[in-house]
């Protein structure tokens, strides 16, 4: 009985062996198939992905066809535009292409248009999709050649910089070894002459050996022996492995404390920044106070001119006979109008008129002028007709030359002044202009000259041609108006001709 258990268990046991190893190749098998199953499954992905490629690179494949009609078995001789597709005659007669719903073509009709329509296309879009997407490709290999070259020129520096390190580590290695190599064959050629006496010794004082040849040689062992115990040799070590080359702790070490350097400059970045922007916050602050109290400062100064302006209206006199402007030069000399006793009672530039008394005394009158002879304040900005309307009131010609005199001593002024700051010449400038050489130009010259050199207004230039040309001839003689920017003295014995003027004929009065 129990001979028949043991049996039955170890059959059972043999069973579970089996099963486990059924189960194992089972699990095997499925695993196998599994990966077969996924390599086959990715070379079907890429297969259908490099299909799909083609198929969007080459084109679709055209699947055969019929040339005739499905339903009707005839030639294709027509297209259904609204069904697009090719159809025989009957399809438009008996169906089903027959209603008012389909658009019917002639095939070659069909073909043409279409054709057109995909060239057009093709050349519109395609064509110039394909030139973008090699210059991508040219791009990318362009990006892959810049890679590949950085990659190895920073291989190479690696390389360079560790290779270095790595020879000088062999170097110091190599001093070491030689050192201590030496050191090792001196101590081995002491332990090799102590090994040759003790056998020496070993072999005189044997069983074998000889008494008289030992006591011959022992003096000469005595010594020998006297000699290698009595040698010094080097117990330390000098040579240590501590101070070889460690350049890769020390470039680590380096970066670290780069890093906290680079720290500290940041910060330092940032303060420098806050201060920077403090200072501009603090600079502005101060610039606008300074700005509003310089403009303050300005409007005090403004306000004082224009009372020193109104002020100095008050002293703007002009003589009641010749009508020069008050000044240091006229107040005490003599009045060359102030000759004749009676006057009309129309004359006179002032608003105040002297006694009785003082007619033909050969003295200055000095008063306001006349509202009528003053423009904006000024007696010299006044227009020529202003000039003429005093000189068909004075009594001759030499009132109407107080006048203009006013108006071309603050022009020629002005002129003078510009010249000096621009160093311009004048006579080179006039020179250069007249083309003839004959002392005369154009009345469009003097206005060019005047204004794009000399900053005149035109108004005041045409002021100055009716009194350099009072006939309007159309030619000025710029020899004297040179001599008047160059002289101002010159100004009092210019004498221009003064055209006569014509007579106001009053208009009548319709009642």
């Amino acid at each position: 009985m129990d001979k028949d258990k043991e049996k039955k268990k170890k059959d059972k046991e043999k069973e579970k062996e089996k099963d486990d190893k059924d189960k194992k190749k089972d699990k095997d098998k499925k695993k196998k198939g599994d990966e077969s199953e996924k390599a086959v499954s990715e070379k079907n992905f890429d297969k259908r992905s490099e299909a799909t490629e083609q198929g969007e690179l080459r084109g679709l494949e055209i699947p055969d066809v019929k040339r005739a009609c499905i339903h009707h078995q005839k030639d294709l001789i027509l297209y259904c535009e609204s069904c697009e597709e090719p159809i025989c005659d009957q399809c438009s007669t008996l169906g089903p292409h027959n209603n008012q719903l389909h658009r019917i073509n002639n095939i070659e009709g069909a073909f043409k248009s279409r054709a057109v329509v995909t060239h057009q296309v093709i050349s519109g879009s395609m064509i110039g999709k394909r030139d973008q997407l090699i210059g991508q490709v040219h791009r990318i290999d362009h990006r892959l050649e810049e890679i590949k070259h950085v990659k190895t020129v920073i291989e190479r520096d690696i390389r360079g910089e560790f290779g270095g390190m790595l020879e000088r580590l062999k170097g110091s290695e190599g001093i070491k070894l030689a050192v201590l190599q030496h050191e090792i064959s001196h101590l081995q050629r002491d332990i090799d002459k102590i090994n040759d006496i003790v056998n020496v010794v070993n072999e005189l004082t044997g069983e074998k050996g000889d008494p008289i040849d030992f006591l011959l040689r022992s003096r000469h062992l005595t010594e020998n022996i006297e000699f290698t115990v009595a040698k010094p040799f080097k117990t330390t070590i000098d040579v240590v492995p501590y101070d070889l080359p460690r350049e890769l702790g020390e470039q680590r070490e380096k970066i670290e404390k780069t890093k906290v350097v680079q720290d500290i400059l940041n910060m330092k970045d940032k303060v420098i920044f806050e201060l920077i922007k403090k200072y501009k916050a603090e600079e502005e602050k101060v610039a606008a106070e300074m700005n509003k109290a310089a403009q303050e400062e300005i409007d005090e100064w403004s306000k004082l001119t224009d009372r020193f302006a109104s002020e100095l209206k008050r002293y703007h006199m002009i003589c009641y006979y010749c009508g020069c402007v008050l000044d240091d030069r006229n107040v005490n000399n003599v009045c060359e109008q102030n000759n004749r006793t009676q006057l009309s009672p129309n004359f006179g530039f002032t608003l105040d008129a002297p006694a009785r008394e003082w007619h033909g005394t050969r003295r200055h009158f000095y008063s306001q002028p006349k509202p009528e002879l003053v423009k904006g304040g000024k007696i010299a900005e006044m227009p020529i007709s202003d000039y003429e309307f005093v000189a068909k009131n004075a009594s001759d010609e030499k009132a109407f030359k107080s006048q203009y005199q006013m108006f071309l001593e603050v022009l020629l002024a002005k002129i003078r002044k510009y010249c000096v700051e621009k160093k311009i010449e004048v006579e080179k400038l006039f020179a250069d202009h007249d083309r003839e050489h004959k002392g005369f130009i154009n009345h469009i010259t003097l206005t060019f000259l005047l204004h794009e050199y000399c900053a005149v207004d035109p108004i005041e230039i045409e002021k100055l041609k009716q009194i350099l040309d009072p006939e309007n001839r159309n030619q000025i003689k710029y020899g004297d108006l040179i001599k008047m920017i160059n002289d101002p003295k010159y100004l009092n014995d210019f004498k221009p001709h003064i055209p006569p003027q014509p007579e106001v004929i009053p208009k009548r009065r319709i009642y």
